[in-house]
């Protein structure tokens, strides 16, 4: 307050009055009051300087609201008082907007070549109708409305658009006629699963219902949705459900559409932020900076002023520090109380009483006028007056933007426009126009690419079907655009007419915001705000370097100025900024620090040399030139979101985020604006498509040959230098390297990336490989020049080359969790962990001969390292008991060697040269090292470690990975001091190497012949130096180097894309794949044959069974027609025949083994019949076996085992009436075993006990149990339930095996007790059928198995006995149905008995079906024509079989009602528990994916794997998640 009243005291001239706080100022009689200033001063003039043109106040407000205001000599004084430009006079526009300009204008004649503009304006005559507005009152564009060609719509204002765009929902004509009388079955278009449809018909996203966007124009998307959707993890959800970004919350303005953003704010702002009163944040460093940053002025509001605020610039200051009118110096008036405005403080000439204009001018230059008696001086247009006030200067007006759309040139008295090649001038001397076609506006909108013409409204689409597209820009003479994809985080290109789409990169990128083309040198640029990195590469990818990565946070947008060889880019980080380089990266500059919060756009004038940016949160386009100065605000209202800009010509365009348009002004003013096109879907990126946004007269530094450059040649201000790609050492001036010879290898979860020690970068950059979801353990052979890696998403160890190419995958089978890797360079042996099975394996390099070490004892393997030197290997155990072991690597002497203070012990890493073995642990937050046998432990580092997990050694440098610091960093191998950082802000490390060409190689008893072992040649510790081991599944024979040929007893299954075996013979399982060399679609059924080693299995999608040997050779296809779903197959092996089930057309069908004599045995009353078995019963024989070269005797009777997987599981059939069917081989009659308590069958089986206690055991997968009983049905018992899914089963000693759909597994359990259940094989997909290969099993005999019965063709066994049969389709040779009967000539009714083709339920042709041609009173005629002949028999026909047949159909009856009554009752006394379990037996012909079993009741499936997360997210509790997740 004291300091105000001082300030009064000083500054008025009459009467100051102070209030608290503030100044008033009553000034007296005769003296204007002018305003009160800023900072409380109050000013007092004489009443007649108001109104006098002149600036006493200081803020013109002696001069406000005066009606006639004096122009300045260079201005125009409108009618309305406004003052304009005199060069504006008579110029086609209305600037004094009273057209007072345009009065009275002297008539213009046009030349024979010109057009005559309504406005008197004369214009080429070849710009008339070319869509620009030339004239500028629109009268050249007064034309007839041009045609649209057959495939175009016209809008009502004569634009054409696609006429597939006509009624799509979509707004493409600008005056919206295109979406008007629309047929009303417009909404009956039916949009993909993948879309949503709007309420008027139109497809977009599904991804953007309920996005809090209008993507469909009318709000249809967002109505109707949950309040409480979410948004993402940045962004804030309003109350109407728009998501916001959350840094807008609570910051003083409006950006949600219900201002909720800023309801219930506390105001708390950050560190660095100051609190305006209004409650927004602003930064900390624009407090008293001068400017209104809070717009309440908060911010400046008590600052302390420490100098008089200077006089206006056309203001004098006096000598006690007051401000007068420049025009009232030397006035000999004293308007200065101190008198420095006039003599002698001036050096004010005296005017005598005669002084006038006409006396030698008045002293004046040029005009001359008097002015309350005294003379004023004015000058002509073009000059103003000097400070002498007598003499007239030109004016420069080329100093002032505006005048010239482009180049100025200043003449005495005036000045003069001109243009930049490829423009010329236009009729107004001021603007220029661009030679060539009209321009295009191209612009990203996320799921398109599209054009749409400036003028015309013309809206066409380039690329559609994108996923999210960003930035982009265009090579217009190779008429290609390029664009970047922030959710595929890949840039590809196409032809600029949509066609040859391609990736350009595709890896190392997370956020690639910006995108630049140098037109000239034919490279392309770009920023990663992920990465914090800008990039260069050639036009298709290669040759990428890092151009740019220090002192950088989130570079945007970027710009390019080859002609000049400069790079401009935005940062909006915490120090947002502009900077500018040389596209080299060199010289780099900040040109623009302040006041700036988002800059998203940016753009260069090439012909006006300036650069315009928009700020996203300034909502505000500004301009300045290339250095950074003269910089402007050009629009600073009406900008909710602006995201990028582009300029051509006279106009700036830019896109805005809320208003989802594209909008344009004038460059120079920011008015005219106008909306080029609104309601799109989400407007990106945009540039104006014209040759002269490319301008050709930039010269090409690097020249025809690259500038001699081996690699990259990139421009440098104006000469241009040779340069690598990111990692190559450059070995000369123009050459670099042709590969790496050293790099530090890590993997960073979804890529693998390497940090060159080549050259002092040390930049990392991604190697470029495909498909990588969850890479975790490394290893590396550079012999080879081979990187392997472990993938815990796809379970698999892959190799490629250091560069990426030839990249393959090795093992994917059996792996659940392979968490190490570790390679023998000596003998080229891949070794790891797997924590998901609780292994070690072993492999050739290459995956080949397969074979587990260590499967004891292991609870949760990490990492691996191998000490090819001594023989051992050392692993880390971080299971219950966490420990560090080391064996042999041949498995051999294993011991433990550190197993107390381990918590999370992850990376393992050898001192080849100290004889040392290091390791990290996480919990612990230690990097240890011992002697190789655990003593002489100590710490080596002990603090600063979050979470350590990869660890590798070089030279004297240990390397590791930190999850929580995100960062590579090292120490000193030795002491642990000298800590550097290599790389941070890394998310995901996982494991590191240092690859080299320097590894110790020895001579190995494996180096010569193998070792002498048949198969794998293993280091060990010595004395024993070597071991021979085999492949998994076979044995190592009595001499310790060979391994036996094949399997003896296996487990062998269909996994619907491959088939499988599980060896028996050895104490673990691991399955091997079978090497058939052909492709597998749907696997369902399988079955061998034991006598040849062959492999039978059915694919229900290629509709065909098929074979091979086990081997994997001699494939072929044995029945390839007439298949539908071949669901269920058998093999007998004894009588050489091959059974099926065939759901589609429900047939059961026999053949020889080779597909031959093919027959239907049954086709009536059958419901989608599906598994079947063979059971072999009484009868002795021996016989030897190919898998075990045992001979069995066993007894047998051949009997046919299946069931019906009805829809309706009760249904009962007209004759047989069963679920579970027993039948003979030939077919002639049917048993019912079980008619009821069926729901799904999966498999079945029979098996015999010791005892000869015949049982069947089948699984059910809607009542999930395993059930057993005997041979006729009775005895019935549940062997296990609950089970998941249960799909097959197999039995094999005192085991039942089954594969489970759910829990994807293999499983087995006690055939007697239920007990002893375990897993077999864990985490396989698609597994279908299972049978047990083994010498006990598949052996026997027949009569059908010597001489094939005696049969001319089909021999079919029965319980006793056999028939002999005729196929279907006839051959050439005659058919006998009597063994040992052989035709002469074929009989007339000879040619077998054929299912109907179209009418399977059809009964064949049969002749006398209850024949028995072993009878006596019977003559050879009546068995030919019964088609079928049994052997002998000692029973013959008895009424026993009438009475049974009559008991059958009363019990028929009976069971019917029971169904009857037990349905209904089912129905309305339904547990609740079970009523609302909703299930349906999957089709084979869909995946096993799509098996949904919605019930309460089952356990829920802890998934044991680890790693499976894509994306890791670490925060304070690391000790819950990372214990999941590698510790």
């Amino acid at each position: 307050e004291l300091l105000s009243l001082s300030l009064c005291l000083s500054v008025c001239l009459s009467l100051c009055v102070c209030v608290l706080g503030a100044a008033e100022c009553s000034c007296g009689r005769n003296h204007f009051t002018c305003a009160v200033s800023a900072f409380g001063e109050c000013t007092c003039i004489p009443a007649q300087w108001q109104c006098d043109g002149d600036n006493d106040c200081g803020d013109h407000s002696d001069e406000d609201g005066c009606i006639l205001p004096t122009c300045s000599p260079l201005d125009f004084h409108c009618d309305n008082g406004k003052c304009i430009r005199r060069s504006w006079l008579c110029d086609g526009d209305n600037d004094c907007e009273d057209d007072s300009d345009e009065q009275d204008c002297p008539p213009r004649e046009c030349e024979e070549d010109e057009f005559h503009c309504q406005n008197g304006y004369c214009i080429r005559s070849l710009w008339y109708c070319d869509g620009d507005n030339d004239c500028g009152d629109n009268s050249d564009e007064q034309c007839d409305k041009r045609k649209c060609s057959d495939k175009e719509f016209r809008c009502s204002d004569g634009s054409c658009i696609a006429e597939h765009w006509y009624c799509d929902g979509d707004t493409d004509c600008k005056d919206g006629t295109d979406e008007e009388n629309c047929p009303s079955d417009g909404m009956t278009a039916t949009c993909s699963v993948e879309e949503f449809q709007c309420a008027y018909g139109r497809c977009i996203l599904d991804i953007y219902h309920c996005d809090g966007d209008d993507d469909c124009g009318d709000w249809s998307d967002e109505s109707d949705c949950s309040p409480h959707q979410p948004c993402r993890s940045a962004e804030f959800m309003c109350s109407s459900g728009m998501c916001i970004n959350a840094g807008w919350r609570c910051d003083g303005e409006y950006d949600c559409d219900d201002q909720s953003d800023e309801k219930n704010c506390t105001s708390m702002c950050m560190a660095d932020q100051f609190r305006c009163l209004s409650g927004r944040c602003v930064r900390l460093s624009w407090r008293c900076d001068g400017e209104d940053d809070c717009s309440d002025n908060s911010d400046e509001d008590g600052c302390e002023k420490t100098e008089t605020p200077p006089c206006a610039s056309d203001q004098f200051l006096c000598g006690n520090g007051r401000c007068i009118g420049q025009r009232k110096v030397c006035n000999n008036v004293k308007d200065c109380e101190d008198g420095t405005d006039e003599h002698p403080h001036k050096d004010c000439r005296s005017k005598s009483s005669e002084e006038n204009c006409d006396v030698n001018n008045g002293g004046c230059s040029q005009k001359c006028q008097m002015s309350r008696g005294l003379v004023q001086c004015t000058c002509h247009t073009g000059y103003t007056l000097t400070q002498d006030g007598k003499t007239c200067r030109d004016v420069d007006e080329c100093a002032d933007e505006g005048y010239c759309s482009q180049g100025c040139t200043n003449i005495e008295g005036g000045f003069h426009c001109w243009c930049v090649q490829g423009y010329e001038l236009r009729p107004d001397k001021r603007s220029c126009k661009a030679l060539g076609p009209e321009p295009v506006l191209l612009f990203a909108n996320r799921i398109d690419i599209r054009q749409v013409m400036p003028h015309r409204s013309e809206y066409t689409l380039l690329l559609n079907n994108l996923e999210n597209a960003i930035a982009l820009d265009f090579h217009h003479s190779n008429e290609l655009v390029f664009w970047s994809d922030v959710t595929l985080d890949r840039i590809m290109r196409a032809s600029l007419n949509g066609s040859n789409v391609e990736e350009v990169v595709s890896t190392g990128l997370e956020s690639p915001g910006g995108l630049a083309v140098d037109w000239i040198h034919n490279k392309l640029y770009w920023t990663d705000s992920g990465t914090s990195r800008i990039e260069v590469a050639n036009l298709d990818g290669t040759q990428r370097k890092v151009l740019l990565w220090q002192r950088m946070e989130k570079p945007r947008a970027i710009a390019l100025n080859p002609m000049e060889g400069k790079i401009y880019w935005t940062d909006w980080g915490n120090m947002p900024c502009i900077e500018y380089a040389n596209m080299d990266g060199s010289n780099r500059k900040i040109i623009a620090d302040t006041h700036l919060f988002w800059p998203n756009g940016l753009t260069i004038d090439y012909a006006s040399h300036r650069m315009y940016w928009v700020d996203a949160k300034h909502h505000v386009i500004e301009r300045a030139d290339l250095d950074g100065k003269n910089r402007k605000a050009v629009i600073s209202q009406g900008l909710p979101h602006p995201f990028a800009i582009t300029v051509f010509e006279d106009s700036l365009y830019w896109t805005d985020w809320h208003t989802k348009s594209i909008n344009s002004a004038n460059k120079f003013t920011g008015k005219n604006q106008e909306v080029i096109r609104n309601k799109l879907h989400f407007p990106m990126d945009i540039h104006t498509l014209h040759p002269q946004r490319q301008p050709a007269g930039g010269r090409n530094r690097c020249g025809s040959n690259n500038g001699g450059c081996s690699h990259l040649c990139l421009p440098s201000n104006k000469t241009y230098i040779c340069t690598c790609p990111t990692g190559f050492k450059k070995v000369d001036h123009y050459n670099c390297a042709q590969s790496l010879d050293k790099f530090l290898l890590f993997a960073r979860r979804t890529d693998i990336r390497r940090i060159s020690f080549d050259n002092e970068d040390k930049l990392d950059d991604v190697i470029p490989l495909a498909d990588i979801r969850n890479a975790v353990a490394l290893d590396w052979d550079s012999s080879e020049r081979y990187i392997y890696w472990t993938d815990v998403t796809t379970d698999s160890i892959n190799r490629a080359k250091w560069d990426g190419s030839k990249q393959e995958v090795v093992v994917d089978t059996s792996l659940e969790s392979p968490a190490g890797l570790a390679i023998d360079w000596l003998t080229h042996k891949l070794y790891w962990t797997d924590a998901g099975t609780d292994r070690i394996e072993v492999s050739n390099t290459d995956g080949s001969m397969r074979t587990v070490l260590i499967w004891e004892n292991l609870d949760r393997p990490r990492d691996i390292v191998v000490d090819p030197i001594g023989g051992f290997m050392y692993w880390t155990d971080w299971g219950a008991n966490p420990k560090i072991e080391r064996a042999g690597m041949d498995a051999s002497n294993r011991m433990v060697i550190i197993s107390t203070n381990l918590t999370w012990p992850n990376g393992l890493a050898i001192d080849y040269s100290t004889e040392r073995l290091y390791w990290a642990d996480a919990s612990i937050k230690t990097i240890e090292y011992g002697n190789f046998d655990g003593s002489g432990r100590q710490v080596l580092i002990g603090s600063q470690l979050p979470h350590p997990f990869g660890l590798t050694l070089h030279e004297d440098r240990i390397y590791w990975t930190d999850w929580q610091s995100k960062s590579i960093q090292s120490a000193d191998k030795l002491t642990g001091l000298d800590r550097s950082t290599l790389a941070e802000n890394l998310e995901n490390l996982m494991d590191i190497h240092m690859f080299h060409h320097h590894r110790t190689t020895v001579q190995t008893p494996c180096s010569v012949n193998n070792g002498g072992c048949s198969h794998l040649c293993l280091l060990a510790p010595a004395p024993k130096a070597s071991s021979c081991a085999c492949p998994t599944g076979i044995n190592l024979q009595a001499d310790g180097k060979t391994c036996t040929h094949a399997m003896n007893s296996f487990l062998i299954f269909a996994r619907r894309t491959d088939i499988r075996m599980i060896s028996l013979d050895i104490p673990y399982f691991a399955d091997v794949v079978l090497p058939v060399s052909v492709s597998m679609k749907n696997t369902i059924a399988i079955g061998v044959d034991a006598v040849e080693g062959k492999v039978y299995w059915s694919d229900s999608t290629l509709k065909k069974i098929s074979r091979a040997n086990v081997n994997g050779t001699e494939y072929e296809d044995i029945i390839s027609t007439g298949l539908v779903t071949t669901d269920g197959l058998a093999v007998d092996s004894v009588g050489r025949k091959i059974y099926w089930t065939d759901t589609g057309t429900n047939r059961i069908e026999v053949a020889n083994l080779n597909g031959s004599m093919r027959k239907v045995l049954v086709w009536q009353n059958l419901d989608s019949p599906r598994a079947i078995a063979l059971f072999h019963e009484m009868g002795f024989e021996s016989q030897d076996s190919i898998f075990g070269g045992r001979s069995n005797i066993v007894t047998e009777i051949y009997r046919l085992y299946w069931h019906s997987a009805s829809i309706k599981s009760h249904r009962y059939l007209n004759s047989c009436n069963i679920n579970l069917f027993r039948h003979a081989f030939q077919a002639l009659f049917c048993t019912i075993i079980m008619a009821s308590t069926f729901e799904h069958f999966g498999e079945h089986i029979t098996e015999t006990s010791r005892d000869f206690m015949y049982r069947i055991f089948w699984v059910d997968a809607h009542l999930d149990r395993i059930e057993s009983s005997d041979l006729n049905g009775k005895l019935r018992q549940i062997l296990i339930s609950p089970v998941s899914h249960p799909f097959a089963l197999t039995q094999q000693d005192r085991w039942i095996y089954w594969t489970d759909w759910q829990t994807k597994s293999i499983q087995r359990i006690d055939k007697h007790t239920g007990r002893s259940k375990e897993t077999v094989l864990a985490n396989v997909e698609g597994l279908m059928d299972i049978i047990v290969v083994s010498p006990q099993r598949q052996t026997g005999t027949n009569h059908c198995g010597v001489n094939n019965g005696g049969c001319t063709h089909l021999c079919l066994a029965r319980s006793n006995s056999f028939v002999c049969a005729c196929p279907d389709e006839s051959d050439s040779r005659p058919c006998s149905t009597i063994s040992g009967y052989i035709p002469t000539a074929p009989e007339k009714n000879s040619k077998g008995t054929q299912a109907p083709k179209k009418h399977p339920t059809e009964k064949p042709h049969q002749g006398l079906s209850g024949v028995n041609c072993t009878d006596a009173s019977l003559n050879l005629e009546d068995c030919i024509q019964n088609n079928v002949v049994s052997a002998p028999r000692d029973e013959s026909p008895h009424i026993s079989y009438v009475i049974g047949g009559a008991l059958s159909i009363l019990a028929i009856l009976i069971l019917i009602a029971a169904f009857i009554i037990y349905r209904h009752k089912k129905f309305k006394f339904a547990d609740p528990g079970v009523s609302n379990l909703t299930y349906s037996n999957p089709s084979y012909r869909t995946s096993t994916q799509e098996v949904k079993i919605e019930t309460a009741q089952k356990p829920a499936i802890n998934n044991q794997l680890r790693y499976k997360k894509e994306v890791l997210f670490i925060n304070l509790a690391f000790e819950d998640f990372t214990k999941e997740s590698f510790g």
